[in-house]
């Protein structure tokens, strides 16, 4: 039962992460001069305060890896 909870909340994080950022990806992506450039807007709506400076950060490297996949997809 525990394990199908994890499961289940690890699939709904995925789809809120997928579904804020996607609209940055489809818009374009925003360099600006905050630490969470150029995904500033998406940390902004999931309410994300981590430190980006840590290596590696968990947060660049799930939203670079949709921003990878967004652009390979015909």
């Amino acid at each position: 039962m525990q394990a199908q909870r994890a499961l289940r909340e690890s699939l709904d994080l995925e789809a809120r992460i997928r579904n804020t950022v996607h609209p940055y990806l489809v818009d374009g992506l925003e360099e600006t001069d905050s630490v969470y450039s150029p995904f500033a807007g998406a940390a902004r709506e999931l309410g994300y305060e981590g430190d980006p400076t840590l290596e590696p950060s968990p947060f660049f490297t799930t939203l670079h890896g949709y921003r990878t996949q967004f652009r390979h997809k015909p």
